[in-house]
């Protein structure tokens, strides 16, 4: 479930993970094939982010490679 604590996001979106960060993270998910819920935080508010995948949504995985 989804966590949204406030009117907007606005703070939020300025901290969230680099891309490369991002990358790690969702190859740690899908190497013990589980979701990783991510915390993003601003000063006032806070969002929840079911998984990784969330964070790279046209991401790919070795599989997808030749």
């Amino acid at each position: 479930r989804d966590l949204r604590m406030s009117r907007g996001l606005g703070d939020v979106y300025k901290r969230q993970p680099c891309g490369a960060c991002r990358q790690v993270m969702l190859e740690t998910e899908q190497r013990y094939n589980k979701p990783m819920k991510v915390l993003l935080c601003g000063k006032e508010e806070a969002y929840l982010v079911p998984s990784a995948t969330a964070l790279l949504p046209f991401c790919f995985s070795k599989s997808d490679l030749i």
